[in-house]
């Protein structure tokens, strides 16, 4: 069977229409043209005959707009490898409120057939994954049991330049002629003397040379599911053929490359499965502004595998990461809150452990939700609560000097000694907050009478990494000793919610004077 790859070269057809790109039995730019004004500022055209279906994960190449793709997840998109783009190449969309969308794309690989020679279809990447904010919707597949079961649907077919069409799938065989590789493909005819579908038989085509990569879906559940992308063409006895390869025959090999990235082929009716997921809370603190851990048990409790699952995390503002690790999980940020990232998916009654590690910026008390949704499930939540503690690096943001040495209201007390104290360090005070009590240690007593040390001590000073030593010398030049062992007594008096005064005493000592101090240490991570 003579075929002819879909090039952008000249090829000798019999065109039954005067428009360029896709021939259509009678060309009408109201309902076939899919944008007004393409390709300089296009717009969605009401008109158009597949109006009503979401396209906007087919687009087009900047530099020459005849050549289409289609996105097939957020970051995937399929074409013709006998015309592939280049690396770095831009793909433009247009998504559903006419806003043009650019994607750049980052990488290019060939689809293997079955003797492991590279097909006439390709799997591409973009730099950057779509975002949900762009409102372009990448297309499923179409999963029918098997080749037998395609034939006869009715396809929605795109082609050059942004034109639609309609058609139906009439057989199978493989194509393996004018530098194509074998590839299994379908075939959608075009009879010159009798339409093949019923009105509007104006809409029946075929395809021509430059319309190599543009799609053919079918309608499921209402909405566009890819089955092939356009390759070769034929003419015999009249009629015009044209050869798509087979997208379902490939998924698994699509599914391969793919998977690196966190994404499998989308169904277009997916089998249901459910999933479940646990957190286990963190152990110890959680101090604000550090690091911690959430620990996930995710399970595919069905009787199916779940793809493309996504993990979604809602957390306060300000908050990093979260990132995310478990064997088999494409490691990285929730980029927006969402990541699908399970490489080959889960499959039924598995479990995969994964960890979130995350940092909030501000202390309180918060609620940890993660939802997990697939093509599968629909999705389902579970929510821990968070305690977040004050932490000396949340306590000293927006200091202009934020080190322990520094004093930067000037007061002479320390930014260390205020946090120990419960200081406000942006006023200059000597008092602890809301308190009418001296932040400084103070000594009391005569000589020749016990003596009583008294400073101020958070009472979570355990929680957040402080401690308090009491040391004393009897010259100010000599070394500083533990007071422990001259202590007699000692009490505890709460002064506010936060903040306890400790009183320790000890007994009176010969010499003529003692002196004390509270050494304080942070250690918080």
């Amino acid at each position: 069977m003579p075929q002819s790859p879909l090039l952008p070269i000249s090829l000798s057809l019999s065109l039954l229409s005067s428009a360029s790109g896709l021939v259509l039995r009678s060309y009408d730019s109201a309902s076939h043209d899919r944008f007004l004004n393409f390709p300089a500022s296009p717009t969605h055209n009401p008109g158009f005959i597949h109006a009503a279906t979401d396209l906007t994960g087919v687009g087009w190449d900047q530099d020459l707009t005849n050549r289409q793709f289609t996105f097939v997840s957020p970051k995937h998109f399929v074409g013709a490898k006998h015309w592939m783009p280049a690396i770095g190449a831009t793909i433009r969309c247009l998504d559903s409120n006419n806003v043009l969308r650019t994607y750049q794309i980052a990488s290019l690989h060939s689809i293997l057939n079955d003797q492991n020679d590279a097909s006439d279809l390709f799997l591409g990447k973009i730099t950057t994954p779509i975002a949900p904010g762009d409102h372009v919707s990448f297309v499923p597949y179409l999963k029918l049991p098997n080749e037998a079961a395609y034939v006869g649907q009715d396809l929605v077919i795109l082609g050059k330049p942004a034109l639609g069409g309609i058609g139906r799938i009439e057989s199978f065989l493989t194509i393996s002629e004018d530098g194509v590789n074998p590839t299994r493909a379908f075939v959608f005819r075009f009879d010159n003397t009798t339409p093949i579908l019923p009105p509007p038989d104006a809409s029946d085509c075929h395809g021509q040379s430059g319309d190599s990569g543009s799609p053919s879906f079918v309608l499921s559940s209402g909405s566009a599911a890819i089955v092939g992308i356009h390759s070769t063409i034929d003419d015999p006895g009249g009629d015009e053929l044209t050869y798509d390869p087979f997208i379902p025959h490939y998924i698994d090999r699509l599914n391969a490359i793919m998977e690196t990235d966190g994404y499998h082929m989308t169904e277009s009716v997916p089998a249901a499965t459910t999933l479940s997921i646990t957190q286990t809370p963190p152990t110890g603190t959680i101090r604000a502004g550090y690091p911690f851990t959430v620990g996930i048990a995710l399970e595919n409790t069905g009787t199916k595998a779940a793809n493309n699952l996504k993990l979604s995390d809602t957390l306060p503002a300000g908050t990093t990461g979260p990132e995310l690790a478990g064997t088999g999980w494409v490691p990285g940020p929730l980029s927006g809150g969402v990541l699908p990232a399970l490489r080959g998916g889960l499959p039924a009654a598995a479990i995969s452990p994964l960890t979130l590690t995350l940092t909030i910026p501000s202390p309180g008390t918060y609620q940890q939700e993660i939802a997990v949704a697939a093509d599968e499930f629909p999705g389902t939540i579970d929510i821990i609560p968070l305690s977040v503690i004050e932490s000396y690096l949340s306590w000293s943001v927006g200091l202009v000097g934020s080190g322990f040495e520094d004093d930067d209201d000037g007061d002479g007390i320390t930014n260390l000694l205020e946090y120990g104290f419960h200081g406000d360090p942006a006023e200059n005070s000597q008092y602890a907050l809301g308190t009418s009590i001296a932040m400084l240690p103070m000594l009391e007593g005569v000589p020749g009478d016990n003596l009583t040390f008294r400073y101020l001590a958070r009472n979570d000073a355990t929680a957040r990494g402080l401690s308090y030593a009491v040391e004393y010398c009897d010259t100010l030049g000599g070394a500083w000793l533990d007071a422990t062992p001259l202590l007699l007594s000692s009490s505890s008096t709460p002064v506010t919610a936060d903040l306890d005064q400790i009183a320790l005493e000890f007994a009176a000592e010969p010499e003529p004077r003692r002196f004390f101090r509270v050494q304080i240490t942070l250690t918080e991570s």
